[in-house]
């Protein structure tokens, strides 16, 4: 079960009336991620994390509900860790998540300011994570384009090491339809 006082933020960030995936609100793609990480047995600030990672929009999702001003306020209500990896989500580049995986140390590179931005694994791992939450989760196999489906078995050969066993398991599930 979520939060109340995360939902009331959401709802006062107006994601209910910020549309998303599949014609549905920004809001309900979020909880359906929160529900991903949540079933595969993720850690609390992980799912809050994914609850909250698409808040200061991101370079595939240009709406921005939260202004990187408030990142004070959305810590003091979801915590520091969760909104560290929301913003991270929201501030880098997704496919260095990848490409960065098995280095020993992780830098992701920031999408407006192009810095570098050094991560330890543990948080790559959870970036890794909640991106997959985010695939699967607007996922659409009636339409989806052929280099999605190629990005999304990279994913799964790529990040399979920095994955919980259910995320892996969903994620190639999805993926056996198209073999």
């Amino acid at each position: 079960m979520i939060e109340q006082s995360y939902l009331d933020l959401l709802r006062e960030l107006s994601t209910d009336e910020s549309s998303h995936s599949k014609g549905r609100s920004l809001l309900d793609h979020l909880k359906g991620t929160y529900e991903l990480l949540k079933k595969w047995d993720n850690p609390s600030d992980v799912c809050v994390g994914g609850l909250f990672h698409s808040i200061y929009g991101t370079q595939y999702y240009k709406v921005q509900s939260a202004d990187f001003a408030d990142r004070k306020h959305l810590a003091s209500v979801i915590g520091s860790r969760a909104e560290e990896l929301a913003f991270l989500f929201c501030t880098t580049d997704r496919v260095g998540f990848f490409t960065e995986a098995d280095k020993p140390t992780p830098v992701l590179v920031d999408t407006r300011t192009k810095t570098s931005v050094p991560v330890g694994p543990e948080t790559l791992d959870a970036l890794i994570e909640i991106e997959v939450a985010n695939f699967i989760e607007q996922f659409e196999p009636d339409t989806a384009p052929a280099k999605l489906i190629e990005f999304m078995r990279y994913m799964l050969k790529v990040g399979n090491a920095h994955m919980t066993t259910k995320a892996r398991e969903e994620l190639a599930r999805v993926l056996e339809q198209f073999e």
